[in-house]
């Protein structure tokens, strides 16, 4: 007696979770296309890392104001989005760390991770094990992203520490330790 509702009830959560997803995507994309360019020396300067990282496709490096914290979006045509006011207040060591983190993401092909978890948390979303793990995947992904950072990339790992230290600093809305003024 209670399947018909239980069914409306999943079908109803899962469009909910379907259409924020949706929600989100559509917002990503305004992001990407009212971003600006990063400028030509960082743009070679992602090129270079690129092709250490063995990623041959181009992947655009854009500056935003409107986003907190660097990210990844798309995966036909790659975009990193970084914080316009990061670039004037991290050191081009510090931005060439973040960046290959970025294309470490491109190079594990963890948009396809991604997708699938998207998908699994639409159509699982009353279980909270679903969401437990998939935050958990997220970790994990983040960290052998860190892990390959620090092989191919060939960071420096207590440099590459203080970067992600530094940059969770600026994201919370502190001042970063090398000094650098960090916009509210």
């Amino acid at each position: 007696a209670l399947l018909p509702w239980l069914v409306a009830f999943w079908f109803g959560g899962m469009l909910a979770m379907a259409t924020r997803s949706l929600w989100q995507w559509r917002n990503l994309q305004r992001l990407v296309r009212d971003a600006g360019s990063a400028g030509a020396v960082w743009e070679s300067r992602l090129t270079h890392l690129s092709e250490r990282f063995g990623i041959t496709r181009p992947v655009r490096l854009l500056a935003s104001a409107r986003v907190l914290t660097p990210m990844l979006v798309g995966w036909i045509k790659p975009a990193i989005l970084l914080p316009a006011s990061l670039l004037s207040g991290f050191t081009p060591a510090q931005i060439e760390l973040i960046l290959a983190h970025e294309l470490a993401h491109i190079r594990r092909y963890d948009y396809i991770a991604n997708r699938i978890q998207v998908v699994v948390e639409t159509l699982l979303f009353y279980h909270p094990l679903v969401h437990w793990i998939c935050a958990d995947v997220r970790q994990q992904r983040e960290q052998c992203c860190d892990d390959l950072v620090l092989g191919v990339g060939g960071g420096e790992r207590l440099a590459y520490a203080r970067t992600l230290a530094d940059l969770e600093e600026w994201a919370q809305g502190g001042a970063v330790r090398f000094g650098a003024a960090v916009p509210a």
